[in-house]
């Protein structure tokens, strides 16, 4: 009579072998896990409170239970209108709202109060005052204005006014009846 053995259901392993293995699955699986929760800061960590750039949605309304002061969204609302389409980020004094209308691009910032502290207003030559255009041309007449960007303060309203011809940029800064040149730049041949 023949007696068949049946084959073990356990083999021997090497515990060496197994255990170096472990090693290096846990060391890959920690690895793995700290590259994917501390690769990116959050949204909210970057500072950045409403996101939805790729459609460019109107941001977070007010009660909507974003930490946007609503003092500040009231005070875009009443010096802007409320249809802006506008993007509220966080700073480190308060809030900034980024928004465009009628080929202006405007960031309105506020304090953590929602107080206006400033407004900056980006645009092309064409929507420059004639009066600034005038001084600027006055003293600059070779220069083409290829971009302004306007601060309004409770202060004061500060031009600057990139200027630039066929070799160099300047940026010009004009407040009241002052006119000084900020920066100039050569351009590369």
């Amino acid at each position: 009579m023949l007696i068949r053995m049946q084959p073990a259901l356990f083999q021997p392993v090497d515990l060496y072998k197994q255990f170096t293995m472990k090693k290096a699955i846990t060391a890959l699986l920690i690895l793995l896990t700290a590259t994917t929760v501390y690769g990116q800061p959050s949204l909210k960590e970057a500072g950045f409170l409403v996101a939805n750039d790729e459609n460019w949605q109107p941001s977070a309304k007010p009660g909507s239970g974003r930490d946007i002061n609503i003092k500040a969204v009231r005070d875009l609302y009443n010096s802007y209108g409320d249809n802006n389409n506008e993007l509220w980020y966080a700073t480190d004094y308060g809030f900034r709202a980024k928004f465009v209308k009628d080929s202006v691009a405007f960031m309105a910032d506020y304090n953590k109060r929602g107080a206006w502290l400033h407004t900056i207003k980006t645009f092309h030559e064409n929507k420059l005052s004639p009066d600034i255009r005038r001084k600027v041309r006055s003293y600059y007449f070779d220069y083409h204005i290829s971009l302004v960007q306007q601060i309004d303060s409770p202060a004061e309203v500060i031009y600057l006014v990139t200027i630039e011809d066929a070799r160099s940029w300047i940026v010009l800064q004009l407040w009241d009846d002052n006119m000084e040149e900020r920066a100039s730049y050569k351009k590369s041949p």
